[in-house]
């Protein structure tokens, strides 16, 4: 069998020919033409442009810094945003329309652990119920994959929910998804006003982020000034009460502004227990359900 002639490209005149050897007389090879029109070239050019467009966190980037330090490329006026908690924060920032913007948010961190509070943003905004549920993140049901069909072009994540997931947010980075951290639970002026400021840059909103942090920062102050000097202080218990008031639930430990009913910080967000609760004899007990 012989072999099947060569292919020869070249462009003349703004037009791609390709060629392809029929023949050889005298060690030179005869050649038939086919040409590909200078719309075909430019159809090319135009898909691969979308394509790359397509591609999360690649037009008009910029560089932030996040609550904890770090500097990360974010894309100019994000549209596609993974929102994993702090979601009245971001509404806080964001203005009524924010929720545009969100095309996937961690559920359960909101609807089941604030409950009433869910209810009422749903009511006000309904399309929040019908955003991806990608999971969440100290249930074990997180998940990478649901993430990334929802084509986020940036994820806005908690303190705790960065550190719980580990490796999976170099995994998010490398498919091109950019992770912003924010910390209201640290209950610090320093980070409270850095996870405001950070979300007015990224989402264009720099003057109400300002008023918003600054409006934070003068009230702690106010609150610190007016309690400095009461020597005298009760008891407090404190708990989410995500299942009314009837039924013990989770408390705080060495978190925000926790301890265990004996004084001693402990480690972690744990569940509360009657027995603790009833030892340490506290004065005041809001169980605000939220």
């Amino acid at each position: 069998m012989g072999r099947r002639p060569a292919k020869v490209q070249f462009v003349h005149d703004g037009v791609l020919t390709t060629t392809r050897a029929t023949s050889q007389e005298n060690g030179i090879t005869m050649i038939k033409k086919k040409n590909c029109s200078r719309s075909f070239i430019h159809g090319m050019v135009v898909f691969l442009a979308l394509v790359v467009a397509a591609l999360p966190g690649i037009a008009g980037a910029g560089q932030v810094t996040d609550a904890i330090g770090r500097q990360v490329t974010v894309p100019d006026n994000p549209k596609r945003i993974l929102l994993g908690f702090y979601f009245v924060d971001y509404f806080a920032v964001a203005g009524p329309r924010g929720y545009d913007r969100v095309v996937a948010i961690s559920r359960d961190a909101w609807e089941a652990w604030r409950h009433l509070q869910w209810q009422t943003y749903v009511k006000a905004v309904p399309r929040i119920a019908q955003l991806v549920d990608v999971g969440e993140v100290t249930g074990g049901t997180f998940s990478l994959e649901k993430v990334i069909a929802a084509r986020p072009d940036l994820a806005l994540l908690s303190s705790w929910q960065f550190s719980a997931l580990g490796d999976q947010v170099a995994r998010l980075e490398a498919v091109g998804i950019p992770v912003v951290v924010l910390d209201y639970n640290a209950q610090t002026v320093e980070k409270h006003v850095a996870s405001t400021l950070v979300l007015g840059e990224i989402l264009g909103a720099e003057a109400r982020a300002r008023e918003l942090a600054t409006r934070y920062a003068d009230a702690h102050k106010d609150v610190a000034r007016r309690v400095a000097n009461i020597t005298s202080r009760p008891k407090v218990y404190v708990e989410l009460a995500r299942h009314g008031a009837g039924e013990v639930d989770n408390s705080y430990g060495d978190v925000m502004w926790g301890s265990d009913g004996d004084g001693r910080r402990r480690r972690q967000y744990r569940q509360g227990q009657d027995r603790q609760m009833g030892t340490a004899e506290p004065g005041i007990c809001p169980r605000p359900k939220s």
